[in-house]
């Protein structure tokens, strides 16, 4: 499972521009190709299915083991207050995000 967020500009913006720039693979065309799991979640990966964490609190992922999961989390993961730079990079202490984690242990039984 992975969460992202396109508050999360470290590895959704910066990141990729950075691999870009340092040109660590020649044959890409745009520089979208480095985003990152927070920025976009998991890629080519099978089987793989795609969730959404809302915000009022509603969790009823239905997690299944051996899948991977995209989980879009910007209704949660959202403030770039506290680090303009970074933007929602590190902002995952949230009881949201622990509800989340809890269900893919559980899934997994």
């Amino acid at each position: 499972m992975a969460t992202y967020s396109v508050y999360d500009w470290a590895v959704g913006v910066w990141y990729p521009k950075a691999s870009f720039l340092a040109q660590q693979d020649t044959q890409a065309e745009t520089a979208g190709r480095w985003g990152g799991m927070g920025a976009d979640g998991y890629q080519a990966v099978s089987p793989s299915e795609d969730r959404v964490m809302p915000p009022d609190g509603n969790t009823d992922y239905r997690l299944a083991p051996g899948t991977f999961y995209r989980v879009n989390a910007a209704g949660v993961i959202n403030n770039v207050q506290a680090e303009p730079f970074a933007g929602a990079h590190s902002d995952i202490r949230k009881h949201l995000v622990a509800v989340l984690a809890t269900h893919a242990a559980a899934a997994h039984a």
